[in-house]
């Protein structure tokens, strides 16, 4: 959970910048972290943390998506 926070903290810190380098390493770490957080969701063992953990993979996605429109990508 440790690593976790970190890579968050290091996200809101590239997001900062708004310079496409810094939002290009943004969501790579956002993709690191979603991937964590879904093997916690799949794996773990205790079901009320389920709902936290599917929260916080929309809140990522949120970021994706919103990131992807500032790089003037399109989701499809």
């Amino acid at each position: 959970m440790a690593a976790i926070e970190d890579s968050l903290v290091a996200i809101r810190g590239d997001l900062d910048s708004f310079v496409s380098e810094s939002l290009d390493r943004a969501l790579r770490r956002v993709e690191e972290v979603g991937g964590v957080i879904g093997r916690l969701q799949v794996g773990c063992c205790a079901p009320l943390r389920m709902p936290l953990y599917a929260e916080a993979l929309s809140h990522l996605n949120t970021i994706q998506l919103e990131v992807d429109r500032e790089l003037g990508r399109h989701a499809l």
